[in-house]
């Protein structure tokens, strides 16, 4: 790396897209070192990268135009010995200088963007001669990888999720009765990404869509009493999931006992997240509480959230869900009963549960479970 380009990687604390460009910078090389060791212990010589997904998990930058696309259309050779980045001209100077590029990789090889065919030379000029795999290939290796975060990524995630919470709760306070889905979605938005955020989910029922839908794409439907908003933040990569909901006037005792009945549900899943427990465990949790409140198969009306981190959800809890929880994983649970549910994005510790989106501004209720006492969100009152 140029001494230029160094200089522009350690003074970059203009970059919103980062938190510690030399932290990242480290971080990076510990990634690559996952990589190289996962590659040696398959038989591999090189691998290369071209997933969104974890061409952000390896360098906390944004590899996307067109946030619709599968692949980045960017490639990161990763050999035993190097790194290289393989981009067309209209991408590669930006990668490099601002999404973390140039803490990841040793060069560059561009090539005019109109010359698509160029990628595939450039290709295989880095992995002649080496026995060569791509991340669509070892897609499960590179999940086991993104699952397990590391200090700086808890870091990162907890930054997130304050901002995804302060985004949607503010949103909880202003907005007004006659105002459409749509116009409330277009305020989340806003407040997202003034706060850099990207909001990868939107979801806002109101009142009769509400209690139909447990994914409400807004439309024009007005809302005149009841709204539930979700919200999917991304930021570094991670993602951030959290739930609130808004009724204009007092609630009615139906909608008031369903919530308190799962945020109870969701404090039980909360509290049996454990490392070491399989997932569907977490789940059957979950359906004992739901039939001992009164609501038996619930759950089987929506999913119920799993392990999180890259993406919304990195495995969903099914009742076959064998896969074991660990130390610094991600997890949101969703449970919903008709019209009403309870979310927000947890960092597994080794001493329990701790709450990413919680800002403690939102009305909420303590669920005692055993010997825990666990805040979950209530519905607003305006």
């Amino acid at each position: 790396m140029s001494g230029a380009l160094r200089r522009v990687l350690v003074n970059c604390d203009f970059r919103s897209n980062f938190v510690g460009c030399v932290l990242v910078e480290r971080e990076v090389q510990d990634k690559l070192g996952l990589v190289r060791k996962m590659l040696a212990r398959l038989g591999y010589d090189g691998v290369f990268v071209e997933s969104p997904l974890n061409l952000a998990w390896l360098t906390a930058g944004r590899f996307f135009v067109n946030i619709t696309a599968p692949l980045a259309g960017t490639v990161i050779w990763i050999g035993s010995d190097e790194s290289v980045l393989i981009a067309n001209n209209i991408e590669a100077s930006r990668l490099w200088l601002e999404e973390g590029i140039a803490g990841a990789c040793n060069r560059i090889l561009s090539y005019p963007w109109y010359e698509e065919s160029r990628m595939r030379e450039l290709k295989q000029s880095c992995a002649e001669g080496w026995r060569t795999a791509t991340d669509g290939t070892l897609s499960e290796e590179f999940q086991k990888l993104r699952l397990v975060l590391n200090a700086s990524e808890e870091a990162r995630f907890a930054s997130l999720g304050q901002m995804a919470a302060q985004a949607l709760e503010s949103v909880c306070q202003v907005f007004e009765p006659g105002e459409t889905e749509f116009r409330v979605a277009g305020r989340l938005s806003k407040a997202c990404q003034e706060r850099g955020l990207e909001p990868v989910l939107c979801l806002v029922g109101a009142d009769a869509r509400a209690l139909a839908y447990r994914h409400p794409l807004p439309t024009a439907n007005p809302v005149e009493r009841y709204a539930v908003i979700a919200l999917g933040a991304r930021k570094w990569g991670l993602v951030a999931s959290l739930t609130r909901a808004v009724h204009f006037g007092p609630l009615p005792g139906e909608l008031r006992e369903r919530q308190e009945a799962v945020v109870e549900v969701d404090a039980v899943m909360i509290s049996a997240s454990r490392p070491g427990t399989r997932l569907n465990r977490v789940l059957r949790s979950g359906a004992e509480a739901y039939a001992r409140l009164g609501y038996p198969g619930e759950w089987t009306a929506h999913h119920q959230g799993g392990v999180a981190g890259y993406q919304s959800r990195e495995i969903k809890a099914t009742p076959e869900s064998t896969f074991v929880l660990a130390v610094d994983q991600a997890l949101a649970w969703n449970p919903s009963i008709r019209g009403t549910k309870s979310e927000d994005t947890i960092l597994l510790g080794a001493n329990g549960p701790r709450m990413l989106t919680r800002t403690e501004l939102f009305p909420e209720v303590v669920v005692t479970v055993g010997d825990e006492r666990i805040a979950r969100p209530l519905i607003l009152e305006r």
